[in-house]
């Protein structure tokens, strides 16, 4: 059986693709299948920086407080975006009280890993119930996944704790997921982003266990066990 080993670095990736999404085009006749054939796929290494922000622009540093009148009705709209990068926990409570100024104080409850909010905008016929809305921020604020465009009634001047910790970690895992004209035959499933089981295109996953600009890597150790996918043509 031959084996062909490839090396990529996403450096050399064309100018216009990003660096967690770039096309890996193979020479010509140096992979080729018949109908009846198909490759074994396994990842013999990987190394990469964590030099990525732990709370992102766009994608999981926005949240919303929401005000209602007497006949919870909505009044106004007020969108908020944390700032990016690698905040610790009193960052985040720092960021979220020059946020909401005069409208809500937020503390820490350092034993609990949790944050208190607390409505200080007095009550008024437009303003008579403030709500928090989470739209992608819930590790950083303290809520669940599942609480996403919820309204969360925040009263007046009564401490409400965060429903869940405060994660300030980030992502938990890098993944590498493969396409093209070629399909992974039913070795895997997932469910990420969605709520049943799917067929999946994942070839790799890697927990994040080094801090900040420290270096990610993986050996195959195992024979490739831990990685390996039948790959044949797409049917």
């Amino acid at each position: 059986m031959d084996k062909i080993n490839i090396y990529i670095n996403s450096k050399n990736r064309s100018e216009n693709e990003n660096a967690n999404k770039f096309t890996v085009k193979i020479p010509n006749n140096l992979l080729r299948l018949n109908r009846d054939e198909y490759f074994t796929l396994n990842v013999n290494g990987f190394y990469c920086y964590n030099s990525w922000f732990n709370c992102i622009e766009g994608f999981n540093n926005m949240f919303q407080i929401v005000m209602c009148n007497m006949n919870d009705e909505i009044t106004s709209i007020f969108d908020y975006t944390l700032q990016d990068g690698n905040p610790n926990v009193n960052d985040v409570r720092t960021n979220l009280n020059v946020l909401l100024l005069n409208k809500v104080v937020v503390s820490y409850d350092r034993i609990r890993n949790k944050f208190l909010y607390k409505r200080t905008l007095p009550i008024t016929t437009d303003n008579f119930k403030m709500y928090l809305r989470i739209i992608n921020s819930e590790d950083f604020l303290g809520f669940y996944k599942s609480e996403r465009d919820k309204l969360i009634l925040l009263p007046y001047l009564n401490n409400i704790y965060s429903h869940s910790i405060v994660n300030i970690s980030g992502d938990e895992a890098i993944i590498i997921k493969i396409a093209g004209d070629c399909i992974l035959s039913g070795n895997t499933v997932d469910n990420f982003g969605l709520t049943t089981y799917q067929p999946s295109n994942i070839i790799f996953m890697k927990p994040i266990d080094v801090a900040s600009n420290g270096l990610l890597k993986y050996n195959n150790e195992d024979g490739g066990d831990s990685f390996q996918y039948r790959i044949s043509n797409i049917e």
